[in-house]
């Protein structure tokens, strides 16, 4: 199919879309599709769509992921997302991600986030950030990172935050690590807090 003939197709024929019609789309055409044809993929298309098309979307087509789409990437092709792409990810988008799929998220990828994607990020979510991670975190993330999140890091976590990151902690963030988190911090984490 051309990408003339694709871009003509409605929200409704796209729907109907099985994965191996959607991986049968040249990444030429894929970058063609407009936002609408995006939302319309359903979940199982998107299940199946290869990484390198994922590789592919554009930034605008990343965006009109719905959280339903995001929720059905496999973790290869959250692999396949670029910074460029995980930049655009909204809060909504994050808040739908499973732990699995946040795990899979390079550390680039995840320090590419936005601060208010961040703000998205649940205890459960929280818990799974590897140091690498933690570290990718800038100092705009950790200070929008909510009460829970920040309750939930382990003390490897908390010890992975750089000094420049605790001093942007919040004093509801600092008031939600127990005591247990804060006797594990060294004495030039526990200055500038």
């Amino acid at each position: 199919m051309e990408s003339t003939q694709l871009n003509q197709l409605s929200a409704a024929n796209i729907a109907t879309f099985s994965s191996g019609q959607i991986n049968a789309i040249e990444s030429a055409d894929l970058v063609l599709m407009s936002a609408d044809q995006i939302k319309a993929i359903n979940t199982s298309a998107i299940a199946g769509m290869s990484a390198d098309l994922v590789t592919s979307l554009t930034t605008d087509q990343v965006s009109a992921l719905g959280t339903a789409q995001i929720r059905a990437l496999k973790s290869a092709q959250i692999v396949a997302l670029d910074s460029s792409q995980a930049a655009v990810l909204s809060k909504a988008q994050v808040e739908a991600m499973t732990t699995g799929q946040l795990k899979a998220l390079d550390s680039e990828d995840f320090g590419s986030l936005s601060a208010s994607a961040i703000t998205g990020l649940s205890a459960a979510q929280a818990k799974v950030l590897s140091s690498d991670q933690i570290v990718a975190l800038t100092t705009d993330q950790v200070s929008q990172l909510s009460t829970a999140a920040v309750a939930a890091l382990s003390s490897t976590q908390l010890r992975a935050l750089e000094s420049e990151d605790l001093v942007q902690l919040t004093t509801a963030q600092v008031k939600s690590l127990s005591p247990t988190l804060v006797a594990t911090l060294d004495s030039a984490q526990i200055a500038v807090l």
